[in-house]
């Protein structure tokens, strides 16, 4: 027999869930595209931080590994901003 609740709190199991522009029900296990790659950290953060203003939902990959060492830039593809799939048109407006 499974169980519906958890074994800590006697609460039960949710399923990650966020609310999308026009509050939408999405899952946290959509894709991600890339929609922009930097080469330094700061404008990755600029470009992110403009997104999120516009209640886009992003992410930026490897930023702390070409930080810490610059020459590492070519090797992993740049500074990768990526945003959840539904939301790639409207970034890509945006960037």
């Amino acid at each position: 027999m499974t169980s519906t609740h958890s074994a800590a709190h006697g609460l039960p199991y949710a399923t990650p869930v966020r609310l999308g522009p026009v509050g939408q029900r999405k899952s946290m296990n959509e894709e991600l595209v890339t929609i922009a790659v930097y080469v330094a950290p700061y404008e990755a953060e600029m470009a992110k931080g403009e997104l999120e203003a516009y209640g886009i939902p992003s992410f930026v990959l490897d930023q702390f590994a070409i930080g810490a060492n610059p020459l590492y830039s070519n090797a992993l593809g740049g500074i990768k901003l990526q945003v959840p799939a539904t939301y790639a048109e409207e970034a890509h407006k945006i960037t």
